[in-house]
């Protein structure tokens, strides 16, 4: 398995702030609740949950569960606030997650906001190895009847499906194109971002033995203005989605 590209520190500092997914708490909860059956507990896992804003506010939310935050930076990990049912861990995810499968402890709710597109390597490819690799061992932590929640920005290609993908990994994963793909707004510029269409994310899923079992969508893209619409034509983008999709076995 490739190993995975780090955000320097700086960069991920431009993760820093309380709005990321919080906008989604209400439909997820809500949803939550309905594929679980209303259970009085739920044990969550919010994985690279940045300064923990995000699962604080479900947490605040159901308030008879507990949470664990696992999270690579160490600069975002501190910023969590304490809390008596959050567990904050700052370790690679994939490293921690098959060291957890040794133990007895499950989740029921697995989140991915905005994350499984920062799974990156050296090529496109050995990227969506990482994401599958990740998927996978989610699975494998998920209770029975448990969900995995991702949230991304879906780009669905004109010419094929996978073209504005692969597109976005080219440019934001060269360090000789870093400064064009910051003028084009990504800051992840030199190290790489690896977003894909919505019907290859449920293809992943399948592949991983893996089902979407309920999708919300937040909004579409508009593409008005001059720098959307030029990021469209560039990127070959048919069409662009902000959606949740809630997946289990």
């Amino acid at each position: 398995m490739n190993d995975i590209v780090r955000l320097s520190e700086d960069r991920v500092a431009y993760f820093d702030h309380d709005s990321t997914a919080v906008h989604a708490v209400s439909p997820v909860v809500n949803t939550v609740r309905s594929l679980l059956n209303n259970p009085a507990s739920v044990n969550l896992l919010d994985v690279g949950g940045g300064n923990g804003t995000f699962l604080d506010t479900m947490l605040s939310s159901m308030p008879e569960s507990r949470g664990t935050i696992v999270e690579m930076s160490q600069v975002m990990a501190d910023k969590n606030t304490s809390r008596h049912n959050k567990e904050v861990v700052c370790d690679n995810y994939l490293d921690w997650a098959n060291r957890k499968l040794d133990s007895n402890e499950r989740f029921d709710v697995i989140f991915f906001n905005f994350v499984l597109h920062h799974f990156v390597s050296e090529s496109w490819a050995s990227s969506v190895a990482l994401q599958r690799k990740a998927l996978e061992v989610s699975r494998e932590l998920l209770t029975k009847n448990g969900v995995i929640i991702v949230y991304e920005i879906h780009y669905n290609g004109g010419l094929y499906n996978e073209v504005a993908s692969k597109i976005i990994f080219g440019i934001s994963s060269s360090r000789l194109l870093a400064p064009f793909a910051k003028f084009m707004g990504a800051n992840t510029a030199g190290f790489g971002v690896c977003f894909h269409s919505e019907p290859f994310w449920k293809e992943l899923y399948y592949n991983q033995g893996l089902v979407c079992k309920k999708e919300y969508l937040i909004m579409k893209g508009a593409f008005e203005g001059f720098m959307p619409k030029l990021h469209k034509v560039f990127l070959n983008i048919k069409s662009m989605n902000y959606k949740i999709h809630f997946v289990g076995k």
